[in-house]
């Protein structure tokens, strides 16, 4: 069923009274997570996606509110299913660079070296993905936001200044690797020498790319 065009409450603002779905879980419940929190971001970055094509409001919520309602059902099946729980890594080593996801600190050998935010997200997308192509799009909508996709000055300027703070020669990069019309790749001098780390109570896992 689709909103009224007369209902006072925005989308947004909807999800975050009915949590889409999953209001029968308490708001504490730590299997959400950030989950409710996510969903109205992508929500109002829906919303403001549409709009900006050129749809009203009331358009832009008709069509947002099935995709997330589907999004929301989909998770709420998820959660349902009996799993082990794998803890997702704070810190990814490559070579002699180190991020520490949960501070947002970044290190270059023994060096702390300032990221600014966005450099820091981009890189995130880049270290976890190590080895891999990943297209200007997937970069563009992972650190700027989904409405975004064609903008490959914001991710040229970034780029540029990520090369001037971890590589040695940024002309000539070791670590990310441009693809001509395509996308970024980020290399480990050393395959063997990704490491990725995950703290699960007293106990450091680690887990090696071959």
């Amino acid at each position: 069923m689709g909103l009224s065009v007369n209902q006072p409450t925005s989308l947004a603002a909807r999800a975050g009274s009915i949590r889409f779905g999953i209001s029968a879980r308490p708001a504490d419940d730590p299997s959400l997570g950030s989950f409710p929190a996510m969903l109205q971001s992508v929500t109002s970055q829906l919303l403001a996606f549409f709009r900006a094509t050129g749809f009203s409001q009331s358009v832009s919520e008709e069509l947002v509110h099935p995709v997330m309602e589907g999004l929301s059902a989909q998770v709420q099946e998820a959660l349902q299913w009996p799993c082990k729980r794998v803890p997702m890594p704070t810190e990814i080593h490559i070579g002699q660079l180190k991020l520490d996801l949960d501070r947002r600190l970044f290190w270059r050998g023994d060096r702390q070296v300032h990221l600014s935010p966005k450099e820091f997200d981009l890189l995130t997308v880049l270290m976890r993905n190590a080895g891999s192509l990943v297209p200007h799009v997937k970069l563009l909508r992972a650190v700027w936001g989904v409405e975004y996709g064609q903008e490959l000055e914001y991710l040229r300027t970034c780029i540029c200044g990520l090369r001037k703070k971890i590589e040695n020669d940024p002309a000539n990069p070791e670590y990310i690797l441009s693809e001509p019309w395509v996308g970024y790749r980020f290399r480990a001098p050393d395959p063997e020498a990704i490491r990725c780390s995950a703290f699960v109570g007293s106990t450091v896992q680690h887990t090696v790319a071959q």
